[in-house]
């Protein structure tokens, strides 16, 4: 029976077997760590970390790791235990001592000696620690274990058949109900301790074989083994029922109660699990981690994990992943409010998400269509997908709407109370409504120059429309007027490039817009930037919604962010929270009618049914660190700093991750807060006083700002307030005076003389060696020059020869070889080509001269007429740039020369080969794109290609110096590169120019 029941068992948690989804971070070696190997980690009174590892006993601020090796007579630490009194003690392979923690000082204090042969003084090699409800300590040795009782030692040895096989592990304790100590040794075997007698007996009952690991929670015993982790339940009455199997997974090392139903189990093996024994659970974790020693759990409930990959944090993600795969770029998102289903679209996707079943489906694929903007109406879910809306009504479409006539697509659609579904169709001065009876009506919006209909939204007056425009970005249509108004007040802070509007919120009776500039505020009478701080404020805004009625979430590219406009502050939400990717997309925020949070990134969909509001106070900052003038100063002892000396406090919230905490901190109670850099408060020109400053700390994510910590030190007087300085002024300051003016004088006209002398020797060195330098450059190039005329004509001699032997129609051996010659000679011919494009590249000055770009393309296109195979390749030139086009005629000549060249040869003859090249303007920039269907690029090639003499392949001649010759002369262009390429599917290009070459 009990087989049957495991066996069921096992089967109920695989079926209900999912990913726990937690962030992870990973310390190392390359970290500050001494070694890879961690035993064990804790944290102190004061909140520090202190790890064991294989290589000394580290102490981690949030900051940096500090490896102490004095204290210890070996390196091999074995474990850290801390007291019920708040006493920490480290040991190892021959170490046992306390460590005490004063915050700038740490006091190692030996307890007992450890060596490797015991004695009836002396531990050996040490494995476990435990400390009984009397206070007394036991310590685990290979075969014996030791009581410590204040100063009072006892071994209790054992038989060779318990000795320990492990380095790490041999007895393990627990007490029962009734406060009765027992040990197991790690074959099994359960003794317990008889006070009466001072000896332990031997038990009847056993545990299974190679344990682990043994702790206490509430009335259960868990045993972590070979076999798998065990639960034993523990009777008032006293000892241990027969230990049941929870989870049969091999090598079990540690177990951590993450609460009382749930555990967090690890092994030896690579594979760890979170075991929720009362929903019958077992959600494997998704990252490897090979063989963990020990799992400790943190006050901000996080689990560290000590194995043979170094210190290991993870981090139970508030923000989840919706979507069934990664690198989907969410559209749109919306919600059927009564069914609770979530509609979210990628470009040809639609897909539904049932939040209880936490599955996928797919609607509709539409290969040439691309969904930007979806809406619900008691209808069904609207969509817009390029030029066409559907209506889905049980995931089926029953009508459609046909806006093709337009030049773009549908950007928006929104639903408003009336059930009429309004279109914003950029490219036209009019938006589109289609009213409840599904008959289509436009309406004309007086656009400003250049003006593009982005939004529609409703507010409790009407209808809003938001453009691009400086002057005309919003529109408003009353609940009885029959046209749009425009109502933008002029924008008094400075813009960059168009001022777009892309998200309208109504909330306190002010309208908050998404823009181009940043999160803005409205009233009808001025338009504010919110002023988020110098790494927020002016950030474009793609998307932002109402929250929590008196909250707006938007979203920038750090990520998305909470903002409380009566408190003016914000929280910051993004990758270390769970998020899928810190790119949110334009249309990417949703809040369903539960007030959960859905965000569509460029990675998939996230969401989160967690508030994102404040639930608790980042831990107060500590002061790890204080320098004046880069001398370390102790701060309890009461040292007075010299005046004038630079102040560098370094500061950690000890909370993580450690790189998503910000400080502020204030001089008085009554200054403003002021941010700082990092983690160091730097400080100088402090008047000579007695400071107590107030430091601050706030963690990214739904937390409160910390309670201030204090910061005081006192800033000596300057010497010339001394009273020993004063009194020596009245005796000595006539003869000072004099002797100082005499000196001075001497002294100054020494070092001009010596000054003087310096700068013409230093002046005419620098004139001959640049007049050196120019003679050597003048004779370089002269030598390219005449060296590649020289080599090129001798080379075309060989080739007219090659061509002449061809024609007297050789046998096809040797035609063979005048083929392989003729291949050599073109070679050698192209890198000569190569090299004068560098020597060029390189000495010649940018010069700027108007540029007809398709004349440029069709001339360079021309001279690759006679290249073998070319009148077999499609060739397609899109030019949409309108405004004149400024640049360096001859670097563009080599820039896409190679281009067009390299996708000559490696095009792919029986795949109707294409060369398409397309130039785009933007308002800071042009763009090229040259796209090929050729061979591709393999991935992990993409970043060599750019290497000097790099060849992806021999089959296809060529010098290796095309494609870094092209970024050498971009690079004198202030332009960029870019390569998107699929193996055996072709390449793109892409060329990035500013309008103005610095």
């Amino acid at each position: 029976m009990i087989k049957i029941f495991t066996s069921l068992l096992f089967a109920s948690l695989a079926l209900t077997c999912v990913a726990q989804d937690y962030h992870f971070k990973q310390y190392r070696v390359e970290d500050g760590l001494p070694s890879d190997i961690i035993k064990s980690c804790t944290q102190d009174s004061l909140g520090y970390f202190w790890i064991a590892t294989d290589d000394g006993l580290v102490k981690y601020d949030g900051i940096k790791f500090t490896t102490y090796h004095e204290p210890l007579h070996s390196g091999y630490v074995k474990g850290l235990i801390h007291l019920k009194s708040g006493r920490l003690f480290a040991y190892g392979d021959l170490d046992f001592l306390e460590i005490k923690n004063l915050g700038d000082t740490v006091i190692f204090h030996p307890i007992i000696l450890v060596s490797r042969a015991n004695d009836s003084h002396t531990l050996s090699y040490p494995k476990a620690i435990y400390e009984d409800h009397h206070g007394d300590i036991w310590i685990s040795e290979s075969q014996s274990v030791v009581r410590l009782h204040g100063n009072y030692f006892k071994r209790f040895e054992f038989d060779i058949a318990n000795r320990s096989p492990q380095f790490l592990r041999s007895f393990s304790f627990f007490e029962d109900r009734q406060n009765n100590l027992f040990a197991t040794s790690f074959q099994g075997n359960v003794f317990y301790f008889n006070p009466s007698f001072d000896q332990f007996e031997s038990k009847t009952e056993k545990l299974p074989f190679a344990v682990e690991h043994l702790s206490t929670i509430d009335n259960r015993l868990l045993i972590g083994c070979e076999s798998g982790f065990y639960e034993s339940s523990l009777p008032d009455s006293g000892g241990f029922h027969a230990p049941k199997l929870k989870l049969k997974k091999p090598l079990i090392s540690f177990i951590a109660p993450l609460s009382k139903e749930k555990y967090f189990v690890a092994t030896r093996g690579t594979e760890h699990f979170v075991v929720d024994v009362k929903q019958n659970t077992v959600s494997p974790i998704p990252y490897l981690v090979n063989s963990v020693n020990h799992v400790y759990v943190s006050n901000d409930h996080d689990i560290w994990l000590s194995g043979n990959d170094g210190l290991i944090l993870l981090k139970e993600n508030l923000i989840h992943q919706a979507s069934d795969f990664k690198s989907e770029f969410i559209e749109a998102i919306t919600e059927d409010p009564v069914s609770g289903k979530i509609f979210y679209a990628t470009s040809p996707i639609l897909y539904c998400f049932d939040r209880t079943k936490k599955k996928n489906e797919r609607i509709i694929n539409i290969p040439n269509g691309y969904f930007q903007s979806l809406a619900y109406s008691k209808k069904g879910i609207w969509g817009a997908s390029a030029f066409t809306i559907y209506l889905f009504k049980d995931n089926k479409v029953i009508r459609k709407f046909d806006f093709s006539s337009g030049t773009l697509f549908v950007v928006d659609i929104f639903n408003d109370s009336k059930e009429n579904l309004w279109v914003a169709q950029p490219g036209k001065s009019f938006v589109y409504m289609i009213d409840s009876g599904l008959k289509l009506h436009q309406f004309k919006i007086p656009l400003g120059h250049e003006g593009v209909i982005n939004l529609v939204r409703e507010g409790n007056d009407g209808i809003y429309v938001g453009s691009t425009g400086k002057n005309s970005y919003l529109f408003y249509k009353g609940k009885t007027d029959s046209a749009f108004k425009n109502i933008s007040v002029p924008v008094q802070f400075n813009t960059h490039g168009d001022f777009t509007i892309s998200g309208i919120v109504f909330m306190n009776d002010k309208i908050w817009l998404a823009s181009s500039e940043g999160l803005l505020k409205f009233d009808r009478q001025k338009i504010e930037r919110v002023n988020l701080g110098p790494a927020m404020t002016g950030l474009s805004v793609k998307s932002v919604v109402a929250y929590k009625k008196n909250r707006l979430l938007f979203a920038n590219v750090h990520g998305l962010i909470l903002y409380d406009p009566l408190k003016d502050s914000y929280d910051l939400f993004n990758e270390s929270n769970g998020l899928l990717s810190n790119t949110i997309t334009p249309r990417g925020l949703f809040i369903s009618h539960d007030d959960g949070v859905w965000i569509g990134t460029s990675k998939g969909l996230s969401y989160t049914d967690e508030p994102l509001i404040e639930s608790q106070k980042t831990p107060t900052p500590r002061i790890v660190d204080f320098r004046a003038d880069g001398r370390k100063i102790y701060l309890r002892t009461g040292e007075k700093i010299a005046y004038g000396s630079f102040i560098a406090a370094s500061v950690s919230s000890i909370t993580f991750p450690e790189t998503e905490v910000i400080f502020q901190y204030r001089l008085t109670s009554k200054d403003h807060w002021k941010s700082f850099n990092g983690s160091t408060l730097n400080l100088s020109d402090l008047a000579p006083i007695k400071y107590a400053i107030e430091i601050r700390a706030k963690k990214n994510g739904p937390f409160a700002w910390s309670d201030s910590a204090p910061l005081t030190f006192h800033i000596d007087n300057p010497f010339w307030l001394q009273t020993w300085f004063l009194v020596g002024c009245v005796f000595v300051a006539g003869f000072l005076i004099i002797v100082s003016i005499v000196l001075a004088n001497i002294r100054n006209n020494k070092r001009s003389r010596k000054l003087e002398l310096l700068i013409d020797e230093r002046t005419n060195a620098l004139r001959i060696s640049h007049e050196e330098l120019f003679i050597r450059n003048n004779e370089l190039d002269r030598f390219v020059y005449s060296a590649s005329h020289d080599l090129s004509a001798p080379l075309k001699s060989i080739l007219g020869l090659i061509t002449v032997a061809q024609m007297e129609k050789p046998t096809p051996a040797i035609n063979q070889y005048l083929d392989l010659m003729k291949r050599s000679v073109l070679k050698l011919d192209s890198f000569i080509r190569d090299i004068i494009s560098y020597s060029r590249n390189a000495r010649l000055p940018v010069k700027r001269v108007s540029i007809s770009f398709s004349g440029l393309i069709e001339s360079v296109w021309a001279d690759h007429q006679f290249t073998p195979n070319v009148d077999k390749i499609k060739f397609q030139l899109v030019n949409n740039i309108h405004s004149e086009f400024q640049s360096d005629e001859t670097r563009l000549k080599i820039i896409f020369n190679n281009l067009i060249s390299n996708a000559i040869k490696f095009h792919r003859p029986d795949h109707s080969p294409f060369i398409n090249i397309t130039a785009n303007e933007f308002p800071e920039h042009f763009e090229f794109k040259v796209e090929d269907n050729g061979m591709g690029i393999s991935p992990d090639l993409k970043d060599k290609i750019f290497d000097m003499f790099f060849r992806a392949t021999e089959t296809v001649q060529g010098s290796g110096l095309g494609l870094y010759i092209l970024k050498e002369a971009l690079s004198r262009l202030n332009g960029t590169v870019n390569v998107e390429s699929v193996l055996g599917e072709g390449t793109t290009f892409i060329i990035t120019l500013p309008k103005e070459i610095i």
